[in-house]
């Protein structure tokens, strides 16, 4: 087994708006909070009539194909 021990650093919580596309907002606040290493937790919501889109279908595919729920 293998393990390291650390303490506990800055903490973030980053909420996004409508139409803010997740991975340059997070790419975008580390570069400006000089964030070198970190783990996202993402928490939400979802309507009850909404889409849950994940993917892509395929890594070899460009343009990627989303998958829909």
């Amino acid at each position: 087994m293998k393990f390291s021990e650390s303490t506990l650093g800055r903490i973030f919580v980053i909420r996004l708006e409508n139409g803010d596309r997740m991975p340059s907002c997070i790419e975008e606040f580390a570069r400006e909070k000089n964030v070198k290493r970190g783990v996202c937790f993402f928490i939400g919501g979802i309507k009850s009539d909404s889409t849950l889109v994940v993917g892509p279908e395929s890594q070899e595919e460009t343009p990627p194909r989303p998958i829909h729920f």
